[in-house]
């Protein structure tokens, strides 16, 4: 992941992109109502643009209308935006289960 100032973690929002429902996907393009903005935004998909389900590559054929979704774009300030990557069905919760597991068996070495 790229850490810049226009990155998904820079300035600790998404960077360029978006993070909603999808409205509307084509083969071509993807529209999503952003949750941040709370206005409906819309990005060029191209033969560049990877689409991740979780940590496994996915196709824009996967997307469904209602999905969450989150999009990194281009630095384009125009009104045409470039997915340059598509995370279907993100998650940003850790993995607790695990977390919880290391905290017992720590605590259990501990005694």
């Amino acid at each position: 992941m790229n850490g810049g100032p226009n990155g998904m973690m820079g300035g600790g929002q998404f960077g360029r992109g978006g993070l909603g429902t999808v409205t509307a996907v084509t083969d071509s393009s993807i529209t999503i109502k952003d949750q941040r903005q709370d206005e409906e935004t819309s990005y060029a998909i191209t033969a560049d643009t990877s689409v991740m389900d979780d940590s496994d590559d996915a196709a824009v054929s996967d997307i469904k209308v209602g999905d969450t979704v989150m999009i990194q774009s281009d630095d384009s300030e125009s009104d045409t935006k470039t997915a340059t990557t598509i995370r279907l069905n993100p998650s940003f919760g850790g993995r607790m289960q695990n977390a919880e597991s290391s905290s017992s068996s720590s605590t259990e070495s501990n005694i």
